[in-house]
């Protein structure tokens, strides 16, 4: 029988966009925002819960990210499927998300079982076991009342950047009592992380549950009755490829995009109306310097 748990949830995503539309993302995603009463910070937009939705730019396309309580306050207003919905009305793709079950059961004994286990070489993902190279454990004694005399932490299964599946096993009951000192019982949380090569979809951040249990292994958590899963395989865009772009074009582009010479006009506009006039009389004594330092001997 499986042990009490929780149903399977998504608990972080990436989802990639072209950059050219990401004021067109931006404006679909306000109404959801503005429903949570998100406010818009310098790292992305936090909700009242301490959620946050953020996005960086990486060559030619933005990622947005949302973290656990961003989406646990999507869900909790009924809004996180429609929320996005509106990913799919733009070329993306989803480059990895964390699926979670949260297992009722005392947890130093079964990270004990599970790190034992993992150390073998016998925990496998996909096709390829999960080298022992790859297991990582970080373990100290609980801080609640225990018995059994074993470690409690978290348990690393893979490695970022190396597998396209990995997971995160760890003590939950420890760390809510660690870091807000509730007591919230017994709960061994199994976090896996799945990435784009996989082929997974914005359905699977709603329905996560066939996902999760296609990929995590039984021998670490037996799987509930399940619909099967099969990968979508490459799902999403792809961008032509750009030719080198000339020097201009790059000089262009960074100065457009600098926040450090936003700062500089910022500073201008304190000195009054003549601060950017002085400005660029800064930067101009700012390049002869420079072209000492390359020659040796001022150019005029």
């Amino acid at each position: 029988m499986p042990s009490p748990r929780s149903k399977v949830f998504c608990d972080f995503f990436n989802v990639t966009v072209p950059k050219d539309n990401n004021e067109a993302v931006l404006l679909a995603l306000q109404p959801f925002l503005a429903q949570l009463g998100c406010s818009l910070t310098a790292v992305g937009y936090t909700s009242p819960s301490g959620g946050l939705f953020s996005w960086r730019f990486r060559g030619q396309i933005v990622v947005y990210s949302g973290s656990g309580a961003f989406i646990t306050a999507l869900r909790d207003n009924g809004i996180f499927s429609m929320f996005l919905a509106e990913f799919a009305m733009f070329p993306h793709a989803v480059s990895s998300a964390d699926f979670t079950c949260d297992e009722y059961v005392p947890a130093p004994l079964r990270l004990k079982a599970i790190f034992d286990l993992a150390n073998t070489g016998a925990v496998t993902f996909t096709r390829k076991s999960v080298n022992p190279r790859y297991v990582r454990g970080l373990l100290r004694s609980p801080i609640y009342p225990d018995e059994t005399g074993c470690l409690t932490g978290t348990i690393y299964i893979g490695q970022r950047g190396i597998h396209e599946v990995h997971a995160k096993i760890y003590d939950k009951r420890n760390e809510v009592l660690d870091k807000k000192g509730e007591h919230i019982g017994d709960c061994t949380r199994h976090e896996l992380t799945v990435s784009r090569r996989m082929g997974i979809t914005l359905r699977d951040l709603v329905e996560p549950a066939s996902c999760f249990y296609h990929f995590y292994p039984s021998d670490l958590l037996e799987p509930e009755p399940f619909e099967p899963w099969s990968s979508m395989g490459f799902v999403g865009y792809e961008l032509p490829k750009l030719e080198t772009p000339l020097p201009a074009q790059v000089l262009r582009a960074r100065a457009m995009d600098s926040p450090e010479l936003r700062d500089y006009f910022r500073l201008a506009d304190t000195i009054g109306s003549e601060g950017f006039k002085y400005l660029l009389n800064v930067i101009k004594q700012s390049y002869k310097s420079y072209q000492v330092d390359l020659s040796g001997t001022a150019k005029f």
